[in-house]
């Protein structure tokens, strides 16, 4: 089992699940979404796995929120939408427990909670029928 961390705008939480990193279908409960994507980021070798199309989902339905990282390696600055799992990867790109931990994200100020109407402003631009 791999300790990962669920970030959660909908209840606007940031908690620790355990779970079998092989079993996809947890990945997709979790998560909440029928299709997902993973990218690297930090300097610690951690993934942000998160829901390929949730940015696209309606706006009325979707929770959304900020990922800052201040590295020199990897500024990031993000706007997500719905759930992420943050887990680790080791060096045959296989996800593990995460190296980044919950007090990390709170005291570097990481996840910042968005405004509801901000967040499915944001979301629109990626609508290609609006």
């Amino acid at each position: 089992m791999s300790k990962v961390i669920l970030i959660d705008p909908f209840d606007k939480s940031i908690s620790y699940v355990e779970m079998e990193m092989g079993d996809l279908q947890a990945i997709y409960d979790l998560l909440g979404c029928e299709m997902f994507d993973a990218d690297g980021f930090g300097d610690q070798g951690d993934v942000l796995i998160f829901d390929d199309t949730g940015i696209l989902k309606n706006t009325e339905e979707q929770a959304y929120f900020g990922f800052q990282i201040r590295s020199e390696k990897c500024p990031m600055e993000l706007v997500l939408s719905g759930r992420v799992l943050i887990a680790g990867e080791d060096v045959n790109e296989n996800w593990t427990s995460s190296v980044c931990t919950i007090k990390d994200l709170v005291e570097l100020e990481c996840v910042v909670w968005l405004d509801h109407d901000w967040g499915a402003s944001y979301a629109k631009q990626f609508h290609p029928s609006e």
